[in-house]
């Protein structure tokens, strides 16, 4: 397999894709983690009492949220390519191991692709 695929050496805390990205490459960590987010916003609305006639006030925060931790032997990225329609990343995903990087395998694959040929091509 790891003829097939492309070795990445990834530096702890860089991220490989971000969500909103287009989706072509499907991963298979060699050596090291990986977390995926997802980005969320929270809004706050808030007065003041004094005056009374004050306007209200909105603050839109964002933040990213862990939602998996994947490690040695995990494929990953597939989902979005195999859903069908325009393939986007629907997460962030980063390198959060310990040491110093990461390892991947990474093979580039074409649109809309379905899943059982995804899976003969790799296998």
């Amino acid at each position: 397999m790891e003829d097939y695929f492309k070795s990445r050496k990834t530096k702890k805390r860089q991220v490989i894709f971000q969500e909103g990205d287009t989706a072509e490459e499907v991963y298979l960590i060699q050596e090291g983690e990986f977390s995926l987010f997802k980005a969320f916003t929270i809004s706050i609305t808030s007065s003041r009492a004094f005056p009374e006639n004050s306007p209200l006030k909105t603050k839109n925060i964002s933040k990213q949220s862990p939602i998996s931790i994947l490690s040695k032997g995990t494929m990953f990225g597939e989902e979005e390519i195999t859903s069908g329609g325009e393939a986007r990343r629907n997460t962030t995903c980063m390198c959060t191991w310990i040491m110093d990087y990461c390892l991947l395998l990474v093979k580039k694959i074409s649109k809309n692709i379905s899943w059982k040929m995804m899976m003969q091509l790799i296998l």
